[in-house]
């Protein structure tokens, strides 16, 4: 069966969602087989394709996001980097699933945390080692159990495990004369909670987008 709140798959016999604690209610006659596809689209959290959108004569940053089939799923609202504020990841119905927020760390280097929408600090991503850093550890708690890596001038930009190397979320962007179209995969089960992956992949499409690699 798969959770009602985040689309994430849950095992049988499971009282609560392993990535949002969301209680797991038995599953009726309609409800999909484990590992099946369910009968409607993934939510944006449990989403493990993504293709995000810019307007690039738009005066701010920001980004439509699609399934492949170019049906809906969310947008970001606000800003980054502590130019405009926090930016807010808003699901298709136009209601905060992550906030993502900027705050400076040691001298001229920042931190990007990210959020529920309870304002719950889910994780944190620090440069590894300076503020143009192509690098970022993502730190869950007192772990760091992955990293960004920034990959062709922005263009590309992976998360993979910390200690295995393993990549767990994938990004390509193209680029046109009027709009932008980053393609977003991430893992079916990337080993942590999906919405600190999903939140990691938007803050690099905003700052790479600014030209902070």
């Amino acid at each position: 069966m798969f959770c009602t709140r985040c689309g994430n798959p849950v095992p049988e016999g499971s009282r609560f969602c392993t990535q949002c604690g969301q209680p797991a209610g038995p599953a009726g006659p309609d409800a999909p087989l484990a590992g099946a596809p369910a009968s409607s689209p993934a939510p944006l959290t449990g989403a493990s394709h993504l293709v995000l959108l810019r307007d690039k004569l738009a005066m701010q940053v920001g980004f439509q996001i699609q399934d492949p089939s170019g049906r809906p799923l969310g947008a970001t609202s606000g800003g980054l980097l502590g130019l405009s504020g926090p930016l807010t990841l808003l699901d298709a119905d136009r209601r905060a699933v992550l906030e993502l927020r900027a705050a400076r760390v040691r001298g001229a280097q920042f931190g990007i945390s990210i959020h529920d929408p309870a304002g719950t600090e889910l994780a944190t991503l620090l440069p590894k080692s300076s503020f143009m850093s192509q690098k970022w550890g993502i730190s869950v708690g007192a772990t760091e159990p992955l990293v960004l890596v920034i990959k062709n001038p922005g263009l590309q930009y992976q998360v993979e495990e910390a200690g295995t190397g393993k990549v767990v979320a994938t990004a390509d962007r193209t680029m046109a004369v009027r709009t932008s179209k980053t393609e977003v995969e991430i893992a079916e089960s990337p080993g942590v909670d999906r919405r600190i992956v999903l939140g990691a992949m938007i803050a690099a499409a905003n700052f790479t987008i600014r030209g902070l690699r």
